[in-house]
């Protein structure tokens, strides 16, 4: 065996921990951004809420949707469009469609420092942590499986 095999082995053996090394960092980048984008997406939540809920102080009485534009959102917000808000009989509900990616409502609870007000509406009703809140019925503008954020 000559320098030239030896080193064909060496190359190739080079190459093969590149190609694992690689799709070891696809797959870290693939969750690093899955991790980024539920950070952002309940941050949006969080400061959509604030708003709403300032909204609802002023306006107790409303009911249905209300416009982005007369909620007073900070200057700049850019909010997700899957993000939406529902008024109805003294409460309000922020909600993100269940095309939101799985976390999501994990992550709200979490920065939301457990808030029992974050779920997820299943067969019409509101569901905490996997766990059914037979006293909140949500209206059927909300869809089985969207994340919900009360807001009162």
């Amino acid at each position: 065996m000559g320098y030239g095999y030896l080193v064909m082995i060496l190359v190739f053996g080079i190459m093969m921990n590149s190609d694992s090394f690689l799709a070891e960092n696809t797959q870290s980048n693939t969750e690093t951004q899955e991790r980024l984008e539920l950070d952002v997406l309940s941050t949006q939540i969080f400061i959509y809420r604030g708003s709403v809920r300032n909204y609802l102080e002023s306006h107790p009485t409303q009911e249905g949707g209300v416009a982005d534009t007369a909620l007073s959102l900070p200057s700049g917000f850019i909010k997700d469009t899957r993000i939406k808000n529902l008024f109805n009989a003294g409460t309000a509900y922020v909600y993100c469609n269940a095309e939101c990616p799985t976390g999501l409502e994990s992550a709200l609870s979490e920065k939301s420092d457990g808030s029992l007000m974050v779920g997820r509406k299943q067969n019409g009703y509101f569901y905490v942590k996997g766990e059914a809140n037979k006293d909140i019925l949500l209206s059927t503008n909300i869809a089985n499986g969207d994340v919900v954020y009360i807001v009162k």
